[in-house]
């Protein structure tokens, strides 16, 4: 019989953390599910509202929320969105659902985010062959700030809508405004493995009414106001379970000791691997990063796995960094722009455990067992 998933490492790659409510917090949680779950779910809104100075709007899942995103911009048969093509499926898959066309777009090196200089260039000719996209959507790779200052530009000077994949991204930062807030829609994740779990969740946020509004109705089935269920369209069943709800209420204060904690985990493994030939996501100026996860580029394919054969061997989880999209044989017939800056990232890069109370010992060892697998 297979041992636990988490009985397997002695040092895993990220695991979730539901804190240690209380039993008058877990009392709460419960109580207030009766006779419906709203209290929870409006707390839970009203604390991600003021972080955010916007709109927000608690979802089953950050795919669900963009998803939703899209159905609430009008987006969908016919039209096309351009995403990153360095992302998780999720994102490409809220396109398909909506029934658009996505056009993938590789990485810059820097960020690891969407290529600024090639998005110019898609929309320029884009806009010659009278064909311009609805909308961007932007992934923050792994919690990790993209070049928002130059594709807002962008999206803004061709009159496309914005969408922040910020899924990984909440505690990060440009400019002191957090990532999820600077499009038109943003999107936040609540699942098992993001800085602050509800066990799965996610949020919608956006600074106008009338995208709330919109996206609330359609999130509930598309009921319209009145005092038996009427639809004059198809909705989806999108909003966050009351328990989830109450739980990241609970969570809530935690988030910014929960960043720090990671911030250090970064710091810790950054100054451990300084002599060896890495190399890390860049800062933007002004931005501060939630270092959700912590992926790293190996010297080489060879040393990649060598490092990933030493860490198995000590019981220490690693992860791969995500295969671009363009190369996933599900959406290799979309369109792609680049040159495989994203195939590198995938072919170099590994994920070092990241909790955010990982321990200093924990970090040297794991530092150690990468420095031997750089040296051989």
């Amino acid at each position: 019989m297979n041992k636990p998933l988490l009985d397997q490492f002695r040092i895993a790659l990220i695991t979730p953390d539901f804190g240690n409510p209380t039993a008058e917090e877990l009392r709460w949680i419960a109580e207030n599910q009766v006779p419906s779950p709203n209290r929870v779910i409006a707390t839970f809104e009203r604390q991600l509202s003021e972080y955010a100075n916007r709109h927000a709007l608690t979802t089953a899942s950050g795919t669900a929320a963009l998803h939703l995103a899209l159905a609430t911009l009008g987006i969908g048969a016919g039209d096309e969105v351009i995403c990153s093509d360095f992302t998780f499926a999720a994102t490409l898959n809220a396109i398909i659902y909506a029934g658009a066309t996505p056009c993938l777009i590789d990485s810059e090196e820097s960020t690891w985010g969407m290529d600024p200089e090639l998005l110019r260039i898609t929309l320029a000719r884009k806009a010659k062959q009278g064909k311009l996209p609805k909308a961007v959507i932007l992934t923050h790779v792994l919690g990790h700030p993209a070049n928002l200052p130059e594709i807002i530009k962008l999206c803004q000077a061709y009159h496309v809508f914005l969408i922040e994949d910020a899924a990984g991204s909440l505690g990060s930062t440009l400019e002191d405004q957090p990532l999820g807030t600077w499009g038109d829609i943003g999107v936040w994740s609540f699942n098992y493995n993001k800085i602050l779990s509800t066990g799965g969740g996610g949020a919608l946020i956006t600074g106008v009414d009338s995208f709330l509004d919109r996206a609330n109705y359609l999130s509930t089935q598309a009921k319209s106001n009145k005092s038996f269920y009427f639809h004059k369209e198809v909705g989806y069943n999108y909003r966050i379970n009351g328990f989830g709800a109450g739980m990241g209420a609970v969570l809530w204060p935690d988030l910014a000791s929960r960043v720090s904690g990671k911030q250090r985990v970064r710091a810790a493994y950054q100054n451990g691997l300084a002599d060896l030939p890495v190399t890390w996501q860049t800062l933007l100026p002004n931005a501060e990063g939630n270092f959700w996860l912590n992926g790293v580029l190996l010297p080489s394919v060879e040393v990649r796995q060598r490092v990933q054969a030493l860490l198995a061997e000590q019981r220490i989880e690693c992860g791969r960094l995500w295969k671009p999209m363009h190369q996933q044989p599900a959406y290799t017939h979309h369109s792609f722009v680049g040159s495989g800056v994203g195939d590198t990232f995938f072919e170099l890069g590994i994920a070092l455990p990241s909790d955010a109370n990982l321990g200093e010992e924990e970090i040297e060892e794991v530092c150690y067992w990468v420095k031997k697998g750089c040296d051989q």
